[in-house]
């Protein structure tokens, strides 16, 4: 009887099998087709951009103007999550930050279903302080990027960003959100 590789489950033929060399090549030509046509039709990133200029007071984390993108999980269950955009704030005070993190959920509608992983300073950008006593916004480029597992392979999620201050009396500024999903092939 063939043996088969443990992963893959590609079949060859072991020292006992009967001589069928062309049987044995055929069997594993068609089992490394089906596992590229299974890599070739595997998830592939999706990104999502929004150029809109947000701000809150909030020290909550804010979702501002609608901004993520939809993915279905890879049979590995994991993806890399990378972030960015121009954090911002009118204050000139230096203690006072903009934050941005993402959050992920189940289902396809960007903003709705049970959060999977939720917005968090570990998970952030921030903060970014300008350090500046200078009147107006400024703005500095930030991201991040995460693995994220646990997801249930071929189910659906969406992610967004979310962006806060970290002074309820000033204003945090985000623009020029990215969001980019790259599944991770593999176990």
């Amino acid at each position: 009887m063939p043996g088969s590789t443990p992963v893959y489950n590609l079949p060859y033929l072991e020292l006992d099998d009967p001589p069928d060399i062309a049987g044995g090549l055929q069997d594993l030509a068609e089992a490394v087709e089906t596992q590229l046509v299974r890599i070739d039709t595997t998830v592939q990133p999706v990104e999502a951009y929004q150029a809109a200029n947000d701000t809150t007071t909030s020290t909550a984390y804010f979702a501002g103007t609608l901004h993520g993108a939809a993915f279905t999980a890879p049979p590995s269950g994991k993806v890399y999550i990378t972030a960015g955009g121009a954090l911002g704030t009118n204050s000139v005070v230096e203690n006072v930050g903009s934050w941005m993190s993402f959050e992920v959920r189940a289902g396809g509608t960007v903003g709705s279903g049970t959060v999977f992983l939720s917005a968090a300073d570990s998970r952030s950008t921030g903060p970014w302080r300008p350090n500046s006593a200078a009147a107006g916004y400024k703005y500095a480029p930030a991201s991040l990027r995460l693995l994220v597992s646990g997801l249930t392979p071929g189910d659906t999620y969406n992610v967004r960003t979310l962006f806060r201050s970290d002074n309820a009396g000033a204003s945090a500024a985000v623009h020029h959100r990215q969001l980019l999903v790259e599944p991770v092939m593999g176990a």
